[in-house]
């Protein structure tokens, strides 16, 4: 890059990254036009409008015009005179697919026949063992093939670059963050000749070269944090997606072999027990809502089929779902024969009913003695609901048949009176227990769908779905249609002194709620509270009368499920919380009570009762109620306390027991996103079983029985009899060192990452669509290299980035940029911009701010100075700092980045709050540098470039800092981190 200095002027701070105009969206793409569009037309269009027929003089199967493309449109939306397919209207999605084909261009692809690329051919014949060709100057066997190609051009390597170059190349290669002023000295001053080697072995040792590398490999796993914002955290998102990340970066930071790393994520379950890997397979993009049920379970077998094929053997099988593969040696038997085994392996515990969004399979992650606590726990859990119920119905048949003489039972009036309603809302009377799967949650329910009170009894604040409860609190969740109280009623009369807080408790969905403090019907305060929002403190005085109560209420807003409303509330000396946390899971305590303030819905029977004791004839409404089946009966005891004392004796052991074991089990147990054998359970994949060909794609018109297997062109065919569902076959085929695509496939994508093209520049598509290897011989000499290391990446690295076409200069001669003008032969070190993750990393690493600390849950506000890998990524959100700057679309495989200059990029830069706080961090972090400001100027030209400013670089800041004194380090700062030195690397 050109050394020049950097051009500030008074009262200007210019931003030399490049701009231009964005760029408009370009034609579909021929995969996606085999994927989406080809079977559409095939299949309702091309009978009239093909090569046979072409009714009304419009052909479909040939690129149309543009006004074509537009008649096109208007007649599959029904929106213009004529209405196709005449029959009736497309799916949605085949309308979209279409109407999105038409208006990029509407350009159709020759479909050549299966077998169109020989299935003998490279690159899927078996990697060969090259051997370097004899070639003037080359240190190296890598060096050798790349220049025996430049000489036959009449050119050679550019110069070695630099060493403070070097440094800042291989830094930001390896590891994504820039080297230390300090490092890049030490550099400098090694004179050894193996300082560069060196050098290379401590970058990859560091825990910064997997976060880097797990980065790249993130963008090929299609990865995301959460699938839509709207679900955040719900049962139905990849919440745990995080813990695969963490494995991934773990995982090359260890140097994991390569086939290992393959076999972990096809089928880590199988192999050692472990579900994380797996959730390679369980983060994928499969339109979760689809009303229909069967479509889901052949979409999600899709982007399984399509993800594994592009990731590890670099080839598009997802194009033969519908038919044989246009271009490639790939056919729809070789699709089928994949997908069933992902058809026999499930990521969904269950389908849900039709309308709603599925819930993602969560499994737990425990060790085996938490295992054997949990199944023991499940056990006592069992025996001690049996062993109350039965106390208790006994309890209550015996209370009835006093109740039949005509008198109440003694101990029943408290549930008497509650049955009646003669005390106001009915109780919430439902123990829940371990809410959320986690130790001491506990709470009441009611009758009516999602009223309850649920009590956190544990000192951390726990996460449920989209909620989180904080440590030791009450919560109360309203019914879809009417509100949830805690009641408290007076013992005597006089004034009490009311203090209450509310808070909504789920602020990632959802639109706030209502409250109100009731005495009895009277409305003493009321308000709402937006949506994450706190209501102010309540302080009042109330007089109350003996036997009156009051309510705290919380009334469901307009999204009712995501009301759930943290509360504090002191009457008098009476505290809510401190009585409810020793009387967890009751619904009744001392002067509380949880109601439901909706109608009291009661059968025939029961309001019989009550009509008959409303009217005076008390006998009649015992006798009555004494008949009611059990689960009606107002005789049916919700406390241990009415149990004769032999009973809760026996009970309070069973608790003790139970206590014990939830203390083996983590309160909040380790979930993971994976995939488990067996098709969806309730489905007709359940268990284990080949499946049949889906003709165009569709699975309600099969054809012949596919036994599971791996694609024929690559020596693959149908897996032996297996007793599971075959992923571990399939990951032991892809990972074998026989496999001709495995290690070719990962040995590129290492290359891409190191020169920004890779030898196949189409790092998932080696196939006929993607483009020609330009150095073969070369890709097959690193294939086997990586082989022979025990599939070590680190070393493949290593002989990389210690090659001399690695460490060559970026500039170009003349006669270079004449013959190669593309760099595709490699005559100079290429030139790149810093991706997403490594230029925001840069800012926080110049300002000083940056915090190493790695792994768990990603992080949401770009404010957060952590490592932009844990950054969450929302498939839904396509805006903010990453898209902005080209980060993976996470909703596809991506085998690499697009690199675009569009103005937003310089103003976020510019205007941003994140990069305007990192600047004057900087400009601090410059003025408390020790010494002179001369010195301070070179000390962050070293901090920023790795190099000290050229003598007119120093003066022009020098002049500058003493025009805008004080307050010119803040400008200088930020027009330095603006530069396009700052944003590239040489």
């Amino acid at each position: 890059m050109h050394r020049g200095f950097l051009a500030l002027a008074l009262g200007a701070i210019p931003l030399t990254l490049a701009l231009a105009a964005p760029q408009s969206p370009g034609q579909v793409s021929s995969e996606a036009f085999e994927r989406s569009v080809r079977p559409v037309l095939a299949e309702k269009c091309l009978s009239c409008h093909g090569a046979t027929q072409q009714l009304g003089g419009v052909r479909l199967d040939q690129t149309l015009s543009k006004d074509q493309a537009q008649k096109l449109v208007a007649a599959i939306g029904y929106t213009g005179a004529i209405k196709m397919p005449p029959a009736g209207k497309l799916p949605e999605s085949e309308r979209l697919a279409l109407t999105s084909w038409a208006q990029s261009g509407a350009v159709a692809p020759p479909a050549p026949k299966l077998g169109g690329a020989r299935a003998g051919a490279w690159p899927y014949s078996p990697v060969k063992i090259s051997l370097a060709p004899p070639v003037a100057g080359a240190r190296t066997d890598l060096d050798a093939f790349l220049l025996a190609r430049l000489q036959k051009q009449g050119l050679g390597f550019a110069p070695k670059a630099d060493k403070r170059t070097l440094i800042r190349r291989l830094s930001f290669d390896l590891t994504g963050l820039p080297p230390t002023p300090e490092r890049v000295e030490a550099f400098i001053k090694d004179t050894r000749p193996d300082a560069y080697e060196k050098l290379a072995d401590e970058l990859l040792a560091s825990s910064a070269y997997g976060e880097r590398w797990g980065r790249h490999w993130l963008d090929v796993a299609r990865y995301a944090d959460s699938a839509d914002a709207r679900g955040l955290g719900s049962e139905g998102d990849i919440s745990e997606a995080w813990r695969y990340r963490d494995w991934v970066i773990g995982a090359l930071n260890a140097d994991m072999p390569y086939t290992e790393f393959i076999k972990k994520q096809l089928a880590g379950d199988v192999l050692d027990g472990d579900p994380v890997p797996t959730g390679f397979l369980a983060i994928g993009n499969w339109g979760n809502g689809d009303a229909d049920k069967d479509k889901i379970l052949t979409d999600i077998a899709d982007d399984q089929v399509d993800t594994t094929s592009k990731a590890f053997l670099g080839l598009t099988v997802g194009c033969a779902r519908c038919h044989d593969h246009k271009f490639d040696p790939i056919s729809t038997r070789d699709y089928y024969a994949m997908a069933g085994v992902f058809f026999s392996s499930h990521i969904l515990p269950k389908l849900t009913p039709k309308g709603a969004g599925e819930v993602m399979l969560r499994i737990p992650l425990e060790t085996p003695a938490q295992k054997a606590a949990r199944e023991k726990l499940a056990v006592v859990e069992k025996q001690l609901t049996d062993e109350r119920t039965a106390a208790r119905k006994a309890v209550a048949q015996a209370w009835a048949r006093e109740a039949a003489q005509g008198k109440i039972p003694t101990g029943s009036e408290r549930r008497w009176q509650e049955f009646l309603a003669l005390d106001g809302p009915p109780t919430l009377r439902t123990t829940m227990q371990r809410v959320g799967d986690i130790a001491g949650i506990e709470g009441v329910k009611g009758d009516k769908p999602a009223v309850s009170a649920t009590v956190n009894t544990t000192n951390q604040a726990q996460r449920i779905l989209t909620f989180t409860l904080p440590p030791r609190s009450v919560n109360l969740h309203p019914s879809p249609n009417a509100g949830v109280a805690a009641v408290w009623k007076a013992e005597r009369t006089g004034t009490v002194a009311v203090e209450a807080t509310l808070a909504d408790a789920d602020p990632a969905c959802g639109d706030g709620f209502a409250w109100e403090l009731r005495q009895d019907e009277k409305v003493l305060a009321s308000g709402k509270v937006a949506n994450g929002g706190t209501a102010p403190p309540l302080k009042r005085e109330v007089s109350v009368k003996a036997g009156e109560t009051l309510l705290l209420c919380v009334l469901p807003g307009g999204e009712y499920s995501c009301d759930t409303t943290t509360l504090t509330w002191k009457v008098g000396t009476d505290e809510l919380t401190k009585d409810a946390l020793t009387h967890a899971g009751q619904g009744s305590f001392g002067p509380w009570r949880f109601v439901d303030l909706g109608p009291v819905q009661r059968s025939p029977e029961a309001s019989a009762v009550v009509a008959a004791w409303k009217s005076g004839d008390h006998a009649k409404a015992l006798t009555l109620a004494a008949t009611l089946p059990l689960e009606q009966s107002p005789f049916l005891p919700d406390s241990d306390s009415q149990l004769s004392a032999a009973t809760q004796t026996q009970l309070a052991a069973l608790e003790r027991e139970r206590t014990a074991l939830q203390a083996q089990i983590p309160a909040v147990p380790q979930i993971a996103n994976g995939i488990a054998e067996g098709g969806v359970p309730g489905t007709p994949h359940e268990g284990v079983h080949d499946v049949k060909v889906h003709k165009r794609g569709r699975y309600d018109n099969l054809g012949e029985l596919v036994p599971r297997g791996a694609p024929v062109v690559l020596g693959g065919g149908p897996f032996k009899p297996t007793t599971g569902s075959g992923r571990r076959e399939l990951a032991e085929w892809i990972a074998s060192d026989k496999n001709p695509m495995t290690a070719r496939v990962i040995a590129n994508r290492l290359w891409q990452g190191h020169f920004g093209r890779g030898i196949v520049a189409t790092p998932s598509n080696f196939g006929k669509l993607g483009e020609k290897a330009t150095h073969p011989e070369l890709l097959d000499y690193l294939a086997r290299e990586l082989v022979q290391s025990g599939w070590s990446l680190k070393a493949l690295h290593k002989r990389i980035v210690t090659s001399d076409a690695y460490q060559q200069s970026s500039v170009p001669s003349a006669r270079a940029l004449a013959k190669d003008p593309d760099n595709k032969l490699l005559s100079r070190a290429p030139r790149r911009r810093l991706e997403a993750e490594a230029l925001r990393d840069a800012l926080l690493s110049a300002s000083g701010k940056l915090d190493r600390t790695p792994g768990g849950l990603a992080y949401r506000d770009i404010a957060t100075p952590r490592r932009t890998v844990y950054a969450m990524t929302i498939r839904s959100d396509r805006t903010g700092f990453g898209p902005l700057f080209d980060s993976a679309d996470p909703t596809n495989s991506a085998e690499k980045r697009t690199v675009s200059t569009v103005a937003p990029q310089a103003l976020y830069l510019l205007n941003s709050p994140f990069a305007l706080e990192q600047a004057q961090a900087l400009a601090a972090r410059l003025k408390a540098h020790p010494g002179t400001d001369s010195e301070r100027i070179v000390y962050a030209y070293k901090l920023l470039y790795s190099r000290p400013p050229s003598p007119k670089e120093l003066a022009l800041g020098q002049s500058f800092l003493a025009k805008l004194t004080p307050d010119g380090w803040e400008a200088y700062a930020q027009a330095l981190l603006c530069a396009n030195e700052f944003c590239y690397v040489d």
